[in-house]
Parts: C-alpha cells; sequence; structure tokens
C-alpha cells in the first residue's frame, strides 16, 4: 500500500527514502534497485553518492545475486570516498566472484600507498599477491616477487619460505632455493629441523 502511494509521488529525496523503506520491506529488489540508483545519480556529495554506491552494491549482492554489480558500485563508492572497510568489502566480493586479476590489482593499488598502509596489512597483502600470482594467474615470477618482498618485510616469514622453496623448486632456481633453505636452517635452534 505504501509503496504504491509513493511511486506517484513528487520524488523528493524523502519520498524516495519512504518508497525505498517500503520496496525494501515488501522484497521489491529489481525495483528497489533502480531507486537506489536514480538516489546515486542524484547524489550531490562524495560522501553521499559512496553511501548510495555501497547501498545499492549490498543490495545487488544480497538480493540481487549479481556480484558484478555489487563489484561496479563498491569500485564507484571507492573512487569517490575510499574507505577501508568498503575496500575489505571489495576484495570480498572480488573473491567470491573470482575476479582474481582484478582483485590482484586491487591489492597492488592498497600496497603501493606504501606508509599509509600498516606493516601487517602489507605482509598479508604481498602473501595474498603471492598465493592468487601463483595459483591463480600462472604467474610464478611475479609470485616470486611478492613472497620475497614479504621476506623483506619480515625475515623468516614462514608462509613466504615455504611458498618461494615451492617456487624456486619447480622452476629449478638451485641457488636461490639454497639461500632460502639455509636461511631457514639458521632461524632454528632445533637440530632436527636443522638438517631437514
Amino acid at each position: 500500500e505504501l509503496a504504491r502511494a509513493f511511486r506517484g509521488a513528487p520524488p523528493t529525496p524523502h519520498h524516495l527514502e519512504v518508497l525505498a523503506e517500503a520496496l525494501a520491506q515488501t522484497a521489491a529488489w529489481p525495483e528497489l534497485a533502480e531507486l537506489r540508483q536514480r538516489q546515486l545519480e542524484a547524489a550531490s556529495t562524495p560522501a553521499d553518492k559512496a553511501r548510495r554506491a555501497t547501498e545499492l552494491a549490498l543490495l545487488h549482492e544480497r538480493e540481487l545475486g549479481d556480484l558484478d554489480a555489487a563489484i561496479r558500485n563498491l569500485t564507484v563508492a571507492q573512487s569517490v570516498d575510499p574507505d577501508e572497510a568498503r575496500q575489505h568489502e571489495l576484495v570480498r566480493v572480488l573473491r567470491a566472484a573470482q575476479r582474481w586479476a582484478e582483485l590482484v590489482q586491487l591489492l597492488e593499488r592498497e600496497l603501493a600507498q606504501g606508509r599509509a598502509t600498516p606493516l601487517e596489512r602489507q605482509l598479508a597483502i604481498l602473501l595474498e599477491l603471492g598465493e592468487l600470482r601463483a595459483s591463480r594467474l600462472g604467474r610464478p615470477a611475479e609470485a616470486i616477487q611478492a613472497y620475497e618482498a614479504a621476506l623483506e618485510r619480515r625475515p623468516g616469514d614462514a608462509t613466504a619460505s615455504a611458498a618461494l622453496e615451492k617456487l624456486y623448486e619447480h622452476g629449478g632456481r638451485d641457488r636461490e632455493l639454497a639461500r632460502v633453505l639455509e636461511a631457514r636452517a639458521e632461524s632454528t635452534d632445533d637440530p632436527m629441523k636443522r638438517a631437514q
């Protein structure tokens, strides 16, 4: 009833918001998506545009099952008003959509911020970049670069060392493999582990 009454009302921001609530209550998701798109297009500030694009992204993902539209809208939101929580949402949705190349590009841009990104986050990004490049994109040389960069930030990192060991072994890079094995042996006090 409420949705029907407000469909014909003048499209003021208040009327559109009331209509949006009514559409959500009646699960009229496609019509709500159209309305949210109009609100996004009418947004006048970067913060409002980002908020509307995020709302639309969540609607596309959760109610319409359209991950591509969710990614497009989260990307719009991030481009006008970058936000760390939204960045994590975009990473999550890219993973769910298995859009590995785009995920790699997004993580590379985040890593390029350098000092603005905490060391632990840089390490997590580098390890994920290494994994994605090696296992999802078939780019072992770029995976090696990511893992080596992780070791520069945290020498002796077990995950990066183990991944490099595999990549060097598969690539026939014996000198680099010996260097990683030697570093691992030096980092342990256990004689049995050192001998392995």
